[in-house]
């Protein structure tokens, strides 16, 4: 009593701290666990004797319900034979049992002989409630002894239950698994911090390239070739603009006289193609008629219109034979002569573009620029994914949860740098 008044009045001695870096957590928790082990073996060996005393006791028990005799002799034959019956099944039952409770030597086997244990023990007591139940009747102290004796051993198997609690022994496997885990993250994050780092490198690298792609780009822009270049194209771009003007005339022109050509061409035969290939494109047409067809075919087709073979409404024959006064052959010889050299003014300079390799370099560095791109996307893509997995191997939490079990199994507070 002294004793125990003593230890609730004394005060707590603060615990000592222990800090020890990653590197020297396995080595730590070996000898901790060491010594945690050998501590519950030393319990476990004074509990391992009880419960073979026990088991003793228990068969030296079977023994004598086995050989008891009924207080009264004459009951039926019957209800001998059914007494009988449910000894032996109680006793087998019982026995095989028994052979199966021996406590392991090692703490460390004995959460999972627990956990057997308790599924046997509740086996058992379906299998026998029954038997015992009549036994009841016929040798109530024989039986009853030896549900007792189940019973203590019962006890001391949650007595091992408490030891493996409170000596923290069924957590060294789950420790174990966290220093694993722990320190395969490690492994995975330093392989990730090496791709990303190298990741990285690429991203520069090919960032310097845009760069240096750029400064290519501005020089050639600020040449003297590319001055000429913008100015041939200027150029080129005038007289492309005349060109369309030129084509535009005749497209016009033939717009306005497309009905009478269409209904000229049902009377004539010879004409219908040289008008038809105007109608298509009246620039290539003209280009390709160096005899100017066209003219002697809209000077028929006039004929027809004012003698009446070809029946036009009074407004569209007007227009259509107005238009065809206008389309003289000296204007279809001019129109040619004047898309000729435009034509030709515009294949010089298409050559001298060519001429600068300005083009070919554009061509080139936009080349260089996609690809350059590309690399650049697929880098960024790279880092931002080893960035999300340098996230799950962040080990705080593991850290802090193998630092609390560490704590709990040793004399220390243990702190995990």
């Amino acid at each position: 009593m002294f004793e125990f008044l003593k230890n609730i009045f004394k005060k707590e001695q603060p615990r000592e701290k222990e800090e020890i870096g990653l590197q020297e957590v396995e080595a730590k928790f070996e000898q901790i666990s060491k010594q945690v082990v050998e501590e519950a073996n030393a319990k476990l060996g004074a509990l391992r004797d009880s419960v073979k005393e026990t088991v003793i006791a228990a068969k030296e028990a079977i023994e004598i319900l086995k050989k008891a005799e009924l207080r009264n002799p004459n009951i039926p034959v019957r209800a001998k034979h059914f007494m009988e019956g449910n000894r032996q099944t109680y006793i087998k039952f019982v026995e095989q049992f028994l052979e199966q409770v021996e406590f392991p030597e090692d703490i460390l086997k004995c959460a999972d002989f627990c956990e057997e244990f308790e599924k046997r023990l509740g086996e058992l007591g379906k299998s026998t409630t029954r038997p015992y139940a009549i036994l009841q009747e016929f040798f109530a102290n024989e039986s009853g002894n030896i549900a007792m004796k189940i019973n203590n051993i019962s006890k001391k198997e949650q007595e091992l239950s408490r030891l493996i609690k409170e000596s923290n022994t069924g957590k060294i496997s789950e420790v174990r698994k966290k220093i694993v885990s722990i320190n395969n993250r490690i492994a995975k994050g330093k392989e990730l911090r090496a791709s990303l780092d190298e990741t990285k490198k690429s991203l520069e690298k090919n960032g310097a390239r845009k760069s240096e792609i750029e400064e290519e780009e501005r020089r050639l822009k600020e040449g003297d070739r590319f001055k000429r270049f913008s100015q041939l194209k200027e150029q080129l771009k005038a007289v492309q603009e005349k060109k369309k003007d030129k084509d535009n005339v005749l497209v016009q022109i033939f717009s306005v006289l497309e009905a009478g050509i269409k209904k000229f061409s049902r009377v004539t035969m010879d004409k219908e193609d040289i008008l038809n290939r105007y109608l298509a494109s009246p620039a290539v047409a003209l280009e390709d008629d160096k005899e100017l067809k066209i003219f002697d075919a809209l000077q028929e087709m006039k004929d027809s219109i004012e003698k009446g073979s070809t029946e036009l409404k009074d407004k569209k024959r007007k227009k259509t034979l107005e238009m065809i006064e206008q389309c003289s052959r000296d204007f279809f010889q001019s129109s040619a002569e004047a898309i000729g050299k435009l034509e030709e003014e515009q294949e010089k300079l298409d050559g001298e573009l060519k001429g600068t390799g300005i083009h070919e370099s554009m061509k080139s560095l936009e080349h260089q620029k996609e690809q350059n791109s590309v690399q650049i996307r697929i880098f960024e893509n790279k880092r931002d994914y080893l960035l999300g997995q340098m996230d799950e191997t962040s080990i705080d939490k593991l850290k802090q949860g193998l630092q609390e079990d560490m704590t709990a199994m040793s004399e220390k507070d243990i702190v995990i740098s």
